[in-house]
């Protein structure tokens, strides 16, 4: 129960207290001619979509939605990549495909949970130029100009674009 405190009132000074004798008397009085939900929000231990308070039940439906639109990921083919740096250290390396429609974010095996958050990050941004219909090497280049975010790394203004003959030999140098 909320204390009546002038410091902390959460509702007026000089507001009474009083009792209804219905939820739906407490909607009259909130939202007055909207009426009130029938029954209450939880039902028989179980959400309204059917999930159940108490988890040692269940999850309830899972609902997983389809990953967005994305440049592809795997290429055989020469491919140019910049590496992305966070707090002075190397946490992946940003890649396109030469002649195609790939490219993706490699984390650094060595930059750990850094890598992971970054690889998230450039992915996400990735697929959103890929939905404005730019072509892989175009996206590298968007990519570097990026001003990045605290968590995802920058590609440097000076950063030396390598082009490895496949995307495996990029993959090789990230595991170090």
């Amino acid at each position: 129960m909320l204390r009546r405190s002038p410091e902390r009132a959460a509702f007026p000074a000089d507001a009474r207290e009083r009792e209804l004798p219905s939820l739906a008397s407490l909607y009259e009085v909130v939202e007055p001619g909207v009426p009130a939900p029938e029954g209450p929000f939880i039902q028989d231990g179980r959400f309204p979509d059917g999930t159940p308070v108490d988890r040692s039940e269940g999850w309830g439906p899972l609902i997983s939605a389809p990953p967005p639109p994305m440049y592809g990921t795997a290429s055989d083919g020469p491919i140019r990549y910049v590496p992305v740096v966070r707090d002075g250290v190397v946490v992946g390396y940003l890649w396109a495909l030469l002649a195609g429609d790939a490219a993706d974010f490699e984390p650094r095996k060595a930059a750990g949970v850094k890598g992971e958050i970054a690889a998230a990050l450039w992915k996400t941004w990735l697929s959103d130029i890929y939905a404005e219909d730019v072509s892989s090497l175009e996206s590298l280049g968007r990519c570097k100009a990026s001003a990045g975010h605290p968590l995802s790394g920058v590609v440097g203004a000076d950063a030396e674009e390598r082009e490895p003959p496949n995307v495996q030999a990029l993959r090789k140098t990230a595991q170090r």
